[in-house]
């Protein structure tokens, strides 16, 4: 579904972000139900985290020698 101008959202939106690392928490966790709560908001707070750092997700820190 699109807006006003045929124009389709965000592929990467905040929200999905944290539902897909709110989701890998859980199973890095052994699938244990009942803690959807707490997954989703470590999720939040990694997120927000790399995104005021200008992290790129995934990536290691690489010292590099010039």
């Amino acid at each position: 579904m699109g807006d006003a101008f045929g124009r389709d959202p965000p592929a990467d939106t905040r929200t999905d972000r944290i539902r897909t690392r709110a989701y890998e928490i859980w199973e890095r966790e052994g699938r244990r139900h009942g803690s959807h709560e707490q997954h989703w908001h470590q999720a939040g707070t990694e997120i927000d985290g790399e995104d005021a750092d200008g992290a790129v997700p995934d990536e290691p820190n690489v010292e590099r020698d010039s």
